[in-house]
This record gives structure tokens, C-alpha cells and sequence, in this order.
């Protein structure tokens, strides 16, 4: 009978859709074991707000869930979790110990950035009523703290179907919160270049959108890697100049006339498969050490090789070979941007 918000419900519908996205998450994350702790957890999660207690200090939300919880004999971790919902409650707070709490403060807090954006409660301008940037900031810092390699993506679309919204609320809560992920990857110290670059590549899965970003923080020094982004800038360059209208065919050995044709051929060919296996398991590192191995190719190939030779099929082919180059380029985001970072 306790009303949340008129356009959504009583507390009670909040908690079971809370509950049931925290279900899905648990799942997700592989941790089926932890399930009868989360789902106890999120049931009991607002049962201290109705309280004389937090009536009258609202401060102890939370933390009188956790102490009426032990005193009804609940498991310790189910009342850990109530506490451990609402951390942390600001930037640099402590963080949930325990993973049922981690997975209920993030549940709830995708499900009131959901359900707000279903409605049209979302922040203008310096107005946030909701607290909504503060969720996404929470849900984050809790990713990246916990190591959680939670796919965000697919939790928002489980939790708009929960909501009974559609996909314009999917599209604009994503959206919401890959822009909360970059300000928080800049404010690690990195440029909005690379954080740009992070988001867009692995912005899906925050924590390895860092880990990512971390990578290239490591290589970004490096000649090689100076050499590299500006090879990918002269592919773009060259294709969106020349290639207009060109049909994608297959790039024919027969038709090269140097050494640096092949060899960036072979490195292509033996590396797509390396790339996209290292991409899907997610390993930077090898990701790194790929493109290392690939620069030099790139750079002995435009070295020797006059793109637009007046041939008209070994132009052609040069410029299908700088396509499959590019495309390799782009299965790790464009990194063209990172043109005069250091």
C-alpha cells in the first residue's frame, strides 16, 4: 500500500522487479549458489523503511534492515546485503564486501534509472531529483571495485523488459550510461580520446572498458604505436577519398608488384583470426602486442608502395588490401582518434 512513485507503483512492485533483475544478474555472472541470498535479500531490502526507526532517522536505512534481519535469525550475508545495497552512497564511499550486496545495489540501481527513463524522469541539466548520475557513477565504481565483468547491455535490455518499456528506453538508458562511463574513465586521468576510444570498443562491460583503457595506457608511449595511429589515419584517409563506389572483392596475390604488398597481406590474413579470438576473451594484452606486430607492415607498406599506381586492377587491389587493413583497424575501435595523444 506504500506508494514508490504514482506512474510506477507501490515499494512492493519495485522490490519484486528488483528482485527479479537481481535474480537475472546472479545468474549471469555464473554464481548460482549465491541465488537464495540475493532473492532473500532483495524481498527484505525496504522492509526497514516502514520502520518507527528510520521513520525518524532515515539516515539508518540500511542499517537497521541489517540489525532487525539478524535479530529474525536471517543468514549473516542476506543481512550484510541489506546494508551493503546502498554502497556506496557517494563518489570515493566504501564499497559492498560481500557480492549478494553488490548484485542488489546494482539491480536497484539500474531499475530506478529504467523506470525513471520510462517516464520521462531523466536529468536536464544541472537537475538530477532522482539522484540518477549518482546511480550510474555507484554502479560503476561497484564494476570496477568488485572486478564484475557484468554485461551491462544485456542487463538493461533484461530490465526494460521487466518494466514492460521499449527499445527507445533501452537505446536512451545505454546511452545515459556510457556517457556516466566516459566521465568516469577521464576522471581516472586518461584523455577523452582514449576514454572515447575505451567506451567505444568494450563500453558494454565497464570493467573492461578500464582494463582496455589501461592497456593502452601502457603502449601509448611507444614508437611503434605513434607509427601505427598514423597509419590508420592514412587508411581512412586514402579509402574515404578513393574508394567511393568500390565493391568489396576478395584482394588477388597475383596483382601485387611488392614485397611489402605481400607481407602486409600475410600479416593481415594471419592475424584477423588471433584478433577476433583475443577481442571476444577479452585480453588486452595480446590485443596490444597484435597491433605491435602489425605496425611494422603497415609502415614498410606505404613506404614502398604507391597506392594509386596508374594499373588500374593493382590500384584496385591496393586499395581492397588498405580496406582489409582498416577493417582490422576498426575491430578494435578507431584508434585514427588517438592522432596527437601522447
Amino acid at each position: 500500500h506504500i506508494i514508490h512513485h504514482e506512474k510506477l507503483g507501490s515499494v512492493y512492485d519495485k522490490v519484486k522487479k528488483t528482485q527479479e533483475l537481481a535474480r537475472w544478474i546472479t545468474s549471469s555472472l555464473q554464481r548460482p549458489e549465491l541465488l537464495p541470498l540475493v532473492e532473500r535479500a532483495a524481498f527484505l531490502s525496504k522492509a526497514d523503511l516502514v520502520t518507527e526507526m528510520v521513520y525518524e532517522f532515515p539516515e539508518l536505512q540500511g542499517v537497521m534492515g541489517r540489525e532487525y534481519a539478524l535479530r529474525d535469525k536471517e543468514p549473516e550475508a542476506v543481512a550484510q546485503a541489506i546494508y551493503e545495497q546502498y554502497l556506496p552512497k557517494f563518489a570515493g564511499d566504501t564499497l559492498p564486501k560481500g557480492l549478494p550486496g553488490a548484485i542488489l545495489g546494482i539491480a536497484e540501481r539500474i531499475q530506478i534509472i529504467v523506470s525513471c527513463h520510462g517516464i520521462g524522469l531523466v536529468p536536464t541539466g544541472s537537475q538530477d531529483p532522482y539522484a540518477l548520475r549518482r546511480a550510474a557513477r555507484c554502479i560503476n565504481e561497484i564494476l570496477f571495485g568488485m572486478n564484475m565483468d557484468l554485461d551491462v547491455r544485456s542487463c538493461v535490455t533484461e530490465a526494460v523488459r521487466i518494466n514492460g518499456s521499449d527499445d527507445a528506453v533501452r537505446d536512451a538508458v545505454l546511452l545515459f550510461l556510457q556517457q556516466r562511463l566516459l566521465i568516469q574513465l577521464k576522471e581516472r586521468g586518461a584523455s577523452h580520446e582514449v576514454s572515447s576510444l575505451a567506451v567505444s570498443v568494450s563500453g558494454n562491460r565497464p570493467l573492461q572498458a578500464l582494463r582496455f583503457l589501461n592497456a593502452l595506457s601502457e603502449v601509448q608511449g611507444q614508437p611503434w604505436f605513434s607509427s601505427l595511429i598514423t597509419s590508420a589515419v592514412r587508411v581512412r584517409n586514402i579509402l574515404a577519398k578513393e574508394s567511393s563506389g568500390m565493391t568489396r572483392d576478395a584482394v588477388l596475390p597475383s596483382f601485387f608488384r611488392k614485397d611489402a604488398e605481400e607481407r602486409l597481406f600475410q600479416e593481415i590474413e594471419t592475424m584477423e583470426p588471433r584478433l577476433e579470438k583475443s577481442l571476444a576473451s577479452f585480453d588486452w594484452k595480446v590485443v596490444t602486442e597484435l597491433l605491435s606486430e602489425l605496425s611494422p607492415a603497415v609502415e614498410h607498406f606505404f613506404e614502398e608502395v604507391l597506392v594509386m599506381d596508374k594499373e588500374e586492377d593493382v590500384r584496385r587491389n591496393r586499395l581492397l588490401l588498405l580496406d582489409r587493413c582498416h577493417r582490422l583497424f576498426v575491430m578494435v575501435g578507431d584508434i585514427g582518434v588517438l592522432k596527437g595523444e601522447k
